[in-house]
């Protein structure tokens, strides 16, 4: 829950900086707290994964929504279920999608750093460098302004003292 409320807080900044309006600051925000609760069910399949193999995401995407069925929208009302389940199972299909991914992104760039942080150096460093370079690439001023302002300069004499 807490990379959710992580991606949740980057998407709100993005969305800010990024100047838009208050039904798309909605949609960011509910995007960005359900697009992996799914993953708390089935448990976390990555998107390389998932479409490595053509039919394969189309096979996940049931199984998510039969376990979402039984094991959370059976305690909730219809119209709520009708509500947030595209939330859940279709997160990134839309315009709205890649900012939310963005904060996904760099939900992912912090944790590792975080790791890199605590020793674990040899595993997280080059998914680092990765994460960055991807970022890097992005054509969002928000984007650029966190990377600058807030996660390039995120290092042990900053966080630890």
């Amino acid at each position: 829950m807490a990379h959710l409320v992580i991606v949740a807080t980057l998407s709100y900044f993005i969305a800010h900086i990024e100047n838009r309006n208050y039904s798309d600051l909605k949609k960011i925000l509910y995007t960005a707290l359900y697009h992996d609760i799914p993953e708390a069910i089935t448990g976390d399949i990555i998107s390389p994964v998932k479409n490595s193999i053509k039919w394969f995401a189309e096979v996940i995407e049931k199984a998510e929504t039969k376990m979402l069925d039984d094991y959370l929208f059976c305690f909730v009302d219809e119209i709520y279920k009708e509500f947030i389940s595209p939330f859940m199972l279709h997160p990134f299909e839309d315009e709205i999608w890649k900012l939310v991914k963005h904060a996904d992104i760099l939900s992912a760039l912090y944790e590792a750093k975080i790791e890199v942080l605590f020793g674990n150096v040899r595993d997280y460093e080059s998914i680092c460098h990765k994460l960055e370079e991807k970022l890097i690439s992005v054509n969002l001023k928000s984007i650029h302004y966190l990377l600058k302002n807030w996660l390039l300069e995120f290092n042990e004499k900053n966080i630890v003292q």
